[in-house]
């Protein structure tokens, strides 16, 4: 094995550590720098920007208040080096709803569910049981799941 590389307008970005991990899951499980790079590259910068962007709108029916959008560049205002910076983690930021969402997503086969809360406490004080709040249902419906990349 050797430290995998990529090059992005004369910038060189190696793994921090010697990999020979190709697939999406292993990339993931590595944290390889260089797999995500190569992943957006391959996406192109219009449709990496489309997933990311979609991704991080408010979290549909949270009962949080204050639940936000992610910080994302306009496409048009990206530079030369954004689509390897972003999908390092730079030039984004992302609400922890967001960061949670994704990454049950991942855990549950791609298939990304609303989130809701489970339990709410005000001092010593919890939602009941019944309570959408507290059961992650509205009006008896399970929360609303989709598809973490569209095809």
């Amino acid at each position: 094995m050797r430290k995998r590389r990529v090059s992005i307008v004369g910038h060189k970005i190696h793994d921090h550590k010697k990999s020979g991990c190709s697939a999406f899951p292993e990339i993931l499980a590595q944290s390889s720098d260089v797999g995500a790079i190569k992943i957006a590259l391959r996406l192109g910068a219009p449709k990496f920007y489309e997933y990311i962007a979609l991704r991080l709108r408010p979290a549909d029916g949270i009962e949080l208040p204050g639940e936000s959008r992610g910080m994302l560049g306009k496409l048009g205002n990206w530079s030369g080096i954004s689509i390897g910076a972003i999908s390092m983690g730079q030039e984004v930021g992302v609400t922890p709803i967001q960061l949670v969402t994704a990454v049950s997503a991942i855990a549950n086969g791609a298939i990304c569910a609303s989130p809701h809360c489970s339990e709410v406490r005000k001092g010593d004080q919890v939602a009941s049981s019944g309570d959408h709040f507290a059961t992650g249902t509205e009006n008896g419906h399970p929360p609303e799941q989709r598809p973490l990349f569209a095809e």
